[in-house]
């Protein structure tokens, strides 16, 4: 069964999680129950045009950073002050 999540439902799970202005998501693209990373990344873009992605395979993503996996806690920490240093 394929899973999406609309526009609607991502707000309220971002509202939900405390709102503010996102500045990193990380995601994978595959993702369990035929949830797609890059779609969940394109709809968050709609609401933060500066979010900056970062995501374990980037082809699907575009204009995002990718990760090989398995990443340790150091890369994901490198990746992030990355792309956070980018968003200005």
């Amino acid at each position: 069964m394929k899973r999406t999540f609309g526009r609607r439902h991502l707000k309220r799970r971002w509202r939900d999680a405390g709102g503010g202005s996102p500045t990193v998501l990380i995601t994978d693209v595959e993702l369990p129950e035929g949830i797609d990373g890059s779609q969940i990344a394109e709809r968050c873009r709609e609401d933060h045009r500066k979010l900056r992605v970062i995501t374990s395979r980037s082809a699907r993503c575009p204009e995002s950073l990718m990760l090989q996996k398995p990443s340790c806690p150091e890369d994901i920490v490198s990746a992030v002050r990355r792309v956070a240093s980018d968003r200005a």
